[in-house]
């Protein structure tokens, strides 16, 4: 299966070479959608079958990759948000699961914003809410940073959730999370600091 998410990241790597075709040839399948292939045979365990979600014996980077597919509106039809999010869920509970990027994704995806910035970056956390309307849960965001802050040491998520707690956003205890701001300014302080000790 390794091998497979291997073939999925090189043709994610070269759809913009070579015309983005397989082979280089007009007419043929993207890279991207032959890449979408390989990941789908990885998070099915190496069987060919239907699309389920993936198997239990899947590989946990080609749901994490399936996701940022999804998330990055990647498949030509715009983002797919519920999608996204159901293949980051399975990547982030797996054991194998390191770095927090699929939490962190997960918490950008239900916050609405545009992109995770994926491992340690926050390009495209900016873009705003582009294509169809976003299911947003500020209180799943906090979870899932936090979970990719406090469990995983992921630095962008640190950062991410002391922004959320110094506007006031991350106390999801109080209506409209602006009561408690000697608790906000604590919490994002806390999150600044780990973010600090983070290596980069």
């Amino acid at each position: 299966m390794e091998a497979m998410v291997m073939c999925g990241n090189l043709l994610c790597e070269n759809e913009n070479t070579e015309g983005g075709r397989e082979g280089g040839q007009k007419g043929g399948k993207t890279n991207l959608e032959v890449a979408v292939e390989w990941y789908w045979k990885a998070a099915e365990g190496g069987r060919e079958g239907g699309r389920e979600g993936g198997s239990e014996g899947g590989h946990p980077d080609a749901w994490y990759n399936l996701g940022r597919i999804y998330a990055e509106g990647g498949r030509g039809g715009g983002r797919e948000g519920g999608r996204a999010r159901e293949w980051f869920v399975k990547a982030a509970r797996h054991p194998q699961e390191k770095g927090g990027a699929a939490a962190y994704w997960l918490g950008h995806l239900w916050r609405g914003v545009g992109g995770g910035g994926g491992e340690g970056g926050r390009e495209g956390a900016e873009e705003g809410r582009e294509g169809a309307e976003e299911e947003v849960d500020v209180r799943k965001a906090v979870e899932w940073l936090k979970e990719a802050c406090e469990v995983k040491g992921h630095p962008a998520a640190c950062y991410d959730l002391a922004m959320l707690y110094r506007n006031g956003e991350g106390e999801v205890g109080t209506e409209g999370g602006r009561e408690g701001g000697r608790t906000s300014c604590v919490s994002a302080t806390h999150h600044f600091f780990r973010m600090s000790l983070s290596p980069i």
